[in-house]
């Protein structure tokens, strides 16, 4: 028996003893669960605050580039505007199939040198811009395939100063209406 109360002497201090450190080992580590987790949620939402920073930062950077990519595509469109190319690049000493190469080649110049501003503007858009560049070169070809070898550059342009390229209206339409995406 007095091994029995000494087992109990010995034995319920302790168990006394690791109840509580169980309870606050497990507080304490429940608190700081607690604490990792709102810790954990700050850092998210701080990442989250930053990454839409980020992106406005990078959208007032880029709006102006976009901007300019438009207004550069209009003016290319309204430049190869056959009336305009026409009155533009119009030499009397050419003939015709030598204007005609010259309006092409204009033509294509100038849209490889607007060829970057794609990246600002959307694939529709992109698609309406070459298909313009394409209906006015047709026309070209064929306005000058009408003529005889011997024709001159003002024969050429006369049959080429009336045609109107609705592609190229339907393509600064287009830039326009993205542009009011915008504002």
């Amino acid at each position: 028996m007095e091994i029995i109360s000494e087992f109990i002497k010995l034995t319920v201090p302790a168990l006394l003893v690791l109840l509580l450190a169980f309870f606050m080992i497990r507080s304490l580590l429940k608190s700081n669960r607690d604490h990792l987790a709102l810790f954990l949620e700050q850092i998210k939402h701080e990442q989250q605050k930053f990454a839409h920073e980020k992106k406005l930062n990078a959208q007032k950077m880029i709006l102006p580039v976009k901007l300019q990519a438009y207004e550069r595509l209009v003016l290319f469109l309204e430049r190869i505007q056959p009336s305009g190319l026409v009155t533009r690049l119009m030499d009397v000493s050419l003939s015709a199939r030598q204007f005609q190469a010259l309006l092409i080649r204009t033509v294509r110049e100038e849209f490889e040198h607007n060829l970057s501003q794609q990246l600002y503007i959307s694939p529709v858009a992109w698609q309406l811009v070459k298909a313009a560049r394409e209906e006015v070169v047709q026309a070209v070809n064929l306005a000058g395939s009408g003529l005889d070898n011997n024709a001159n550059a003002a024969a050429l342009a006369q049959l080429i100063i009336t045609t109107r390229v609705k592609m190229i209206d339907e393509a600064i339409a287009r830039l326009k209406e993205e542009i009011g995406e915008f504002a």
